[in-house]
C-alpha cells in the first residue's frame, strides 16, 4: 500500500495528484454553498458566486489595486536587487522578463503549485466558500477571526510530515509552521 509520507512535498507524482484533488474541492466548492444555503434556509439576493466574491462588478479595481499594492511592497527588494546587479536596474527587469526562465518556472511542478494553484485555490475556498457559510452564523467580525484557523487546521498535515519525516525538532517545526 502507498504510504503518502514515503515521497516529499516536493514530488511531482505526488504534487499533481495533490494540485488535481485541490482543484476538484475548489470546482465543488460552489456547490456546497449553494447547498448550505438550501439547508441553512439562507435567502440573499446575490447568485452563489457574486457572494463567493466572483462578479464582474468592481473586478476592475479589484484586480488593480492590490496588483499596485503588491508593486509598491516588492519595490524596495527590486530596488535592493537593481543595486546588487551589475547592470544595474535595466538589467534586473531585463532578468525579471526573460520569457525563458518564465517558461522554466511554468514547466516546474513546485512553481505551480506554490505560484499559481495553492494561491488561487485556497483563496476562493477559504474566503470564497467559507466566509458566505461563517457571516450568517458568526456575524461578519467573528468571521474574519474564524476562518483563518480552518486555514491552519486544514494545514496541520505539514506538520505531521515533518514529524514523520523527522526533519526538525518538535518546536523548530512548530515555529516554522507557526
Amino acid at each position: 500500500m502507498f504510504d503518502r509520507y514515503s515521497k516529499a512535498r516536493d514530488h511531482p507524482s505526488l504534487i499533481k495528484r495533490r494540485c488535481a484533488s485541490v482543484l476538484l474541492v475548489t470546482a465543488l466548492s460552489p456547490a456546497v454553498v449553494k447547498a448550505w444555503m438550501h439547508w441553512a434556509d439562507v435567502n440573499v439576493n446575490p447568485s452563489v458566486l457574486e457572494l463567493m466574491g466572483v462578479r464582474l462588478e468592481g473586478l476592475l479595481s479589484a484586480a488593480v489595486l492590490p496588483l499596485l499594492l503588491t508593486m509598491v511592497f516588492y519595490l524596495g527588494p527590486l530596488v535592493h536587487s537593481a543595486m546588487d546587479n551589475p547592470d544595474g536596474f535595466t538589467g534586473e527587469l531585463h532578468s525579471a522578463l526573460d520569457v525563458q526562465s518564465w517558461m522554466l518556472c511554468v514547466g516546474d511542478a513546485v512553481w505551480l503549485r506554490n505560484q499559481v494553484v495553492a494561491p488561487l485555490t485556497e483563496e476562493l475556498v477559504f474566503r470564497g466558500a467559507m466566509l458566505p457559510m461563517l457571516v450568517p452564523c458568526t456575524g461578519p467580525t467573528a468571521a474574519i477571526f474564524v476562518a483563518p484557523l480552518f486555514f491552519g487546521v486544514a494545514h496541520l498535515h505539514h506538520i505531521i510530515a515533518q514529524w514523520r519525516l523527522h526533519k526538525d525538532s518538535m518546536s523548530e517545526i512548530l515555529l516554522g509552521s507557526g
